[in-house]
């Protein structure tokens, strides 16, 4: 889980929103990873949520690393992007249902498994 800011000119949730992770997808916008997070955690988690501290559920963009242009980056060592397809990419990752993108998703639910932190 981790706070983002709602991308300019998409369909938007509250900036600073936290989103809480039910399923970690690919750049393609695709279930691949495997994934081992409890099912009651996430609900639990979304229990959390207040006024002033908004929270959604919905699925978290797991990207490969941090250099590679998959993930609609102008910032990135390899981007191949420019400002207008870079928008494109976020609103079919948007449409998608994806509010979220970093790199630990799925790794940090196994860590998280194999030190038996429970939910």
């Amino acid at each position: 889980l981790r706070r983002k800011v709602s991308p300019t000119k998409l369909p938007s949730f509250e900036p600073g929103s936290v989103v809480i992770t039910d399923v970690a997808v690919d750049s393609f916008f695709k279930p691949h990873f495997e994934q081992v997070i409890r099912d009651h955690l996430a609900s639990e988690l979304l229990k959390c949520s207040r006024k002033d501290f908004p929270t959604l559920m919905d699925h978290t963009m797991c990207t490969y690393d941090f250099y590679k242009a998959n993930q609609g980056r102008l910032d990135g060592a390899l981007s191949c992007f420019s400002n207008e397809k870079k928008l494109e990419y976020l609103k079919r990752a948007y449409n998608a249902a994806e509010r979220n993108i970093e790199m630990e998703s799925t790794v940090f639910a196994a860590m998280c498994r194999l030190c038996s932190l429970k939910g």
